[in-house]
Formats: structure tokens, sequence, C-alpha cells
């Protein structure tokens, strides 16, 4: 993992690919701040700043088209969203898509709509040529493949991850990353991911056993520095985004650009992001990084960026309450036990309706790592042990 990064470092400081060549990142970290307006619905300013982008980078990618014609759809502005959906069909949206948010359920109604709906069938045939029908038949079959070897021994299903991997990589190098994550082509997308994080976790299984690594099949298995720079040149050219890069590239806390998870802060009594740094980083030096790819940057320590989730709904002070009055609890995982239900009660039960249709790429509300900081001064006969 080292050797990754160390190259992907040096490949942002020295700014290989030039300015023009590196504005799909810039497009990524205009979208993070336009973000930050639409979880504060403030949805004239986000369709203020989505346009000022739109004369940059008249190719959007598909989430931020739609999370513009939703913000059209809050102020009321009928034809910019439905301008917007026809865009969206040409970037594979289907007809039931749209039925999926309410924003769009209220205005089937009207002729405006009706007359979008008479132009569907042409907008999907013009998009449904653009699909790549040989590379999709290669990740089904990759996939089918992958899940034959499924319970065969490490080596036989390794040798399997890798090799599908390099036939994969050798047609993208002949004929360009896809418009899988461009697009809203989401099977696709989510089973090239699988299979692209299974190669890529070849590279940590040999960092990580040098003797393993001189063994059949790994003696075999090189993953050189070229199929990360196709990764890395699809976010610059507008074809993957910089998270999906991040979950293909690492494992949890393995990343460069930090670990998020949440807090609750047992002492303050308040919730936030929690970003795990590396031994000899720090939050500016993490955020640098991820600003390098498009990546969103984090303000920790902020009850403000669990805004409009559930975790900022959970009362910390109603976990803490519960135990210091069990008096039956005697082990960490009792206390747990004691104040899991007080979270779970909110998880399951909030949903931020007025945010429900949008596709953020900042969404701690799918966060699934999180710590009770504090929490065991409060476990009074743990203590007493």
């Amino acid at each position: 993992m080292k050797r990754i990064q160390l190259f992907l470092i040096c490949f942002f400081a020295f700014n290989a690919f030039g300015q023009s060549q590196e504005s799909f990142i810039n497009y990524h970290n205009s979208v993070n701040k336009i973000e930050i307006f639409v979880r504060k619905q403030l949805y004239s300013e986000a369709i203020s700043m989505y346009e000022q982008l739109q004369k940059e980078y008249p190719r959007f990618f598909y989430k931020d088209l739609h999370n513009l014609s939703i913000c059209y759809l809050k102020v009321e502005k009928l034809d910019s969203a439905i301008s917007i959906a026809r865009r969206l069909v040409l970037q594979g949206y289907t007809f039931d898509d749209f039925y999926k948010y309410n924003e769009y359920n209220c205005i089937t109604n009207n002729p405006l709509w009706g007359n979008f709906l008479a132009t569907y069938p042409r907008l999907r045939f013009e998009y449904e040529k653009t699909i790549d029908h040989t590379f999709v038949d290669m990740v089904n079959r990759a996939i089918a493949f992958d899940q034959q070897y499924q319970d065969s021994s490490d080596a036989k299903r390794d040798s399997v991850y890798y090799y599908q991997g390099v036939n994969l990589f050798n047609y993208m190098f002949k004929h360009g990353f896809p418009n899988f994550y461009l697009n809203r082509e989401n099977v696709n997308a989510n089973r090239l991911m699988g299979m692209l994080r299974h190669f890529f976790y070849m590279s940590q299984i040999l960092e990580n056993d040098p003797d393993l690594s001189i063994t059949k099949p790994y003696s075999n298995m090189v993953i050189d520095k070229k199929y990360e720079e196709l990764l890395y040149n699809a976010i610059v050219e507008g074809k993957l985004p910089p998270s999906i890069f991040v979950d293909i590239m690492y494992r949890f806390d393995s990343s460069p650009y930090g670990f998020l998870g949440i807090t609750f802060d047992f002492d303050k009594e308040i919730t936030y992001i929690d970003l795990s740094l590396g031994s000899s980083s720090t939050v500016e030096d993490i955020n640098l990084k991820r600003r390098s790819i498009g990546l969103f940057e984090i303000d920790t320590l902020s009850s403000a960026n669990v805004e409009g989730t559930w975790y900022g709904q959970v009362s910390v002070r109603e976990m803490k309450e519960a135990m210091l009055n069990c008096d039956t609890c005697n082990t960490v995982y009792d206390y747990f036990d004691v104040a899991r239900p007080i979270r779970e009660k909110i998880q399951f039960s909030y949903e931020n309706k007025e945010l429900s249709s949008f596709i953020l790429n900042y969404d701690p509300a799918n966060l699934n790592h999180a710590q009770m900081k504090n929490s065991t001064k409060y476990m009074k006969n743990l203590k007493k042990k």
C-alpha cells in the first residue's frame, strides 16, 4: 500500500496532467461546495451555482443533473426541471426512475410533463445506442466466473480475481473507461467496482505477505502503476467519481484520504464526524489530499456536519443517563446494549423528507462506523471491578 500511496502523492504534487486535464477534479470540488447549500435547503443559491458550473462543464454526472432537477422542482421551475429530465434520459434514466421521487410524482398531471413523456422513447433510444454492450458482457462474464470459484482455494480464487481484472483493464486501456458512473448504470457500475476492488486487493495481500508473493500463482501477479493511472485518469476525464476511486483502491482505514466514522461524545453530549488519520497526518493534510482528487473535505468535531441525518437526532444525554441508571449492567457490552435501542429508535424511524430525493456526495447518514467516546466513565458498575 505504501507504494500506491507514494505514487499518488507524487502524481498530484508534480501536476503531471496539467491544469486543463485536472478540470473534473475542480468540478467535483465545486459540486461539494454546492451540496452544502443543498443540505441547508438553500435551493435558489444551489441552482445559481449549478448553472454557473454548467457554463464551464456542459457535461454533468447524472447525479448532479438529478440534484439540479430536484432543486428546480423545489422552487417550482417546471420548465427547467423538465429540460434536465430530458438530459437525464440521455444519461440512463428510465421512465420509472422519475417516479421514485416525490417531487416528480407531484407534476405527473401537468401538460408539460405529458409533452416530455412523448419524447421519452426517442431519447431512450438515443441513450441505448451509446451503451458498450461488449464491455457490459465482459463484466457480467467476469462476475459469473468470479462466483464460480468462490468456494475454491485461496490461491485459485485470488488467481481468478487477478486475471479477470487484467482482462477488464486491457479492454479499458484500448477503449477507454466506461460511462457507467457518469450515466445511471447502477448495476454495471456496482459489478465493475466489485471486480476492480478484488483486483487491487491482491496488491494489499502481496504487500502484507512477502513470502506469499514469491509463490505461484502470486509470483505471476503484477499490479503496477499503469492500472492506478487509468483510474486516476478516469477521475480527471470525468468518468469516475473520486469516492468510487477510493472505494476501489483502498479497504477501510488503509486509505490515505482518511476513514470516516461517527463519534458520540458522552462528555460534551454532541455527535460529530470523526476523521481517522495516519500516524503522521493532520486533518489539514488529509483534507489537502481529499481536495486533490475532488473528495469532500471534512470539518471534524463539529455537530453541524451531521445536520439533517439520523445521527444528529440521537440524544447522547439519553444514552448516558440510561447507562448511569442501569443497575444490572456489568460489562461494556451490557451498557452498549442499553444504549443501542435509543440509537436504533431514531435510526429506523427518522427520515429527512426534505432531502430524501437528493443523491449527495457527502452523506454521513450512510456511515456505519461509530464510537462512544468517553462512555466508560458512565459505566458505574464497570468501574467497581
